[in-house]
């Protein structure tokens, strides 16, 4: 038997040799035609001729064919492939390694995460072999090992967190209690979200809510029984396609966590109290609003004694007592 130059074109039986990039290599697995796959072969070491090699291969003590030779195991590996999603504590990972041929149990994966920017929710579809066509291969079940290492690239599903119902924003129901942030864009599949609705957060428990500049109304009880701590606006000033805001009476009813509220320069009317003394239990309540108070005293027709601080969070009502101590910063500007 002769070394030849490997031939990726070729057929190669276990114990032929070959030289590649100038190394000297024997087959100790079948080679069928296709790329090279240094897998297959082990290096001939210097301390082997060439001649020796191809003589009588089988006496060789490193490379005797006659007894079973080590066989490389393998890994599953499973990727996340998504970089814009917020990266859960615990993903899908397999420790177990695997001879060729093996049964592989393949993972699954129920969870959803969210987007960085909290606007998006993406849903675990399957796994899929290239991670960049994402044709879903396998969602669970088994597989057989091939040779080499066995590569699952996450496909994710991408839902919406929210849901439009012609210009009024909700959450859904099931997202609710799932994240800590959520910046609610200006424009959802194309329609321009105007209105927080009634109940559009109850029961939430989101930390922090970032609204957009084009909220024109927060309807009454649309915070209601939300047990998030901090509520802010992206600012504009008025005009046509920022209209001033109005919050109605009771918008913030029972929201026993909230420590921190940015009204913003478009805050122009209120039919009633905003914050009831009821609605905060925390110790110390910050309201800050950045227009001035003889500003906003003008706007909403405050006459004294009913005095704006008062209508903005009563703290004169009796009943059931003042649960916190509050302070509107007035001319805000952050």
């Amino acid at each position: 038997m002769a070394i030849a130059l490997f031939n990726p074109a070729t057929f190669y039986n276990v114990g032929e040799a070959v030289v590649y990039d100038g190394v000297t290599y024997i087959f100790i697995l079948p080679h069928t035609p296709g790329d090279w796959d240094i897998s297959h072969v082990t290096v001939l070491t210097p301390a082997v001729s060439y001649a020796t090699a191809v003589q009588d291969f089988n006496t060789i003590p490193d490379y005797n064919l006659s007894r079973p030779l080590p066989t490389s195991r393998y890994k599953v590996v499973y990727y996340i492939n998504n970089d814009v999603m917020q990266t859960p504590s615990t993903f899908v990972n397999d420790n177990n390694t695997y001879l060729p041929g093996d049964t592989v149990t393949i993972l699954d994966y129920a969870y959803q995460h969210f987007s960085i920017d909290g606007v998006w929710v993406y849903t675990f579809l399957g796994w899929s072999l290239n991670k960049d066509n994402l044709g879903i291969n396998f969602t669970s079940g088994f597989t057989t090992m091939p040779v080499g290492d066995l590569h699952l690239y996450a496909v994710w599903g991408k839902e919406s967190t929210l849901s439009v119902n012609g210009q009024t924003v909700s959450l859904k129901a099931e997202y609710k209690d799932a994240i800590n942030y959520l910046k609610i864009p200006e424009y959802f599949y194309g329609v321009r979200i105007k209105t927080i609705g009634p109940s559009a957060f109850d029961g939430s428990s989101i930390d922090e809510i970032v609204l957009p500049p084009s909220i024109t109304t927060i309807a009454q009880q649309a915070f209601l029984n939300w047990t998030g701590s901090t509520l802010r606006f992206i600012d504009a000033d008025v005009t046509d396609k920022y209209p001033y805001l109005s919050i109605l009476e009771d918008a913030f009813e029972n929201t026993p966590n909230l420590v921190k509220i940015i009204l913003p320069y478009r805050w122009r009317y209120s039919n009633g109290v905003i914050f009831p003394n009821n609605a905060v239990k925390a110790d110390v309540f910050n309201i800050y609003i950045r227009n001035s108070k003889d500003f906003m005293e003008e706007k909403l027709n405050i006459v004294p004694p009913n005095l704006v601080e008062d209508y903005i969070a009563d703290v004169n009502n009796p009943s059931p007592g003042i649960h916190y101590t509050r302070y509107i910063h007035w001319g805000y500007n952050d």
